[in-house]
């Protein structure tokens, strides 16, 4: 495989720059083993003043815990925290979907991790319906690891938390609370 050159992220030209963002992205859901060893040119992109590169850093932190197999992600979970409280809807959601992604392969963090995520509730939002839908992206990814959720108490913070956004006032949110309610109401009914 040819070197990636993290150079195309700096030119003024956005063709160059968003197509090998789209090309990193690609790489990480597809061959992350192959993205693994620029980890530091990924963790990089989150001090970059340009909100899509913080993303796409977001994105392939999530991405690339898969095959962490040196847990140099793992080190970075007090940075990517700090993600979750910018005020910034589109920057805490990359950060939301990312930490749940690393809760599924991090065992032993996941507890602290999904506690951080469920701290978004204290957070501001610049209004009620961003904070809607960072709600509906957390019950999104809840839906993904909840069996997988080791912690009982964790567990029952996480489905109180979506039984309160059965009541969201925005339908979306709302409904995917009241599915995800549903689902694991008639699976305790089944036991």
């Amino acid at each position: 495989m040819e070197a990636l050159d993290f150079e195309k992220l700096t030119p003024s030209d956005t063709k160059v720059k968003y197509g090998f963002v789209n090309e990193l992205l690609s790489m990480g859901r597809e061959h992350p083993q192959d993205l693994y060893p620029y980890l530091p040119h990924i963790v990089a992109l989150l001090d970059s003043g340009n909100n899509i590169l913080q993303w796409t850093g977001l994105d392939l932190l999530g991405l690339l815990i898969t095959v962490d197999t040196d847990h140099r992600i793992r080190p970075l979970l007090p940075r990517l925290y700090r993600y979750l409280d910018t005020g910034k809807m589109i920057t805490t959601n990359h950060a939301v979907w990312a930490l749940f992604e690393i809760a599924k392969v991090e065992s032993d963090d996941q507890n602290e991790i999904l506690g951080e995520i469920l701290k978004t509730q204290k957070y501001r939002y610049d209004t009620e319906e961003c904070k809607n839908i960072v709600y509906g992206n957390i019950i999104k990814g809840a839906s993904a690891i909840y069996p997988n959720i080791k912690d009982e108490s964790t567990k029952k913070k996480f489905y109180d938390f979506i039984g309160r956004q059965t009541a969201n006032s925005r339908n979306a949110t709302k409904k995917k609370a009241e599915a995800f309610i549903k689902k694991y109401d008639e699976q305790r009914g089944s036991r």
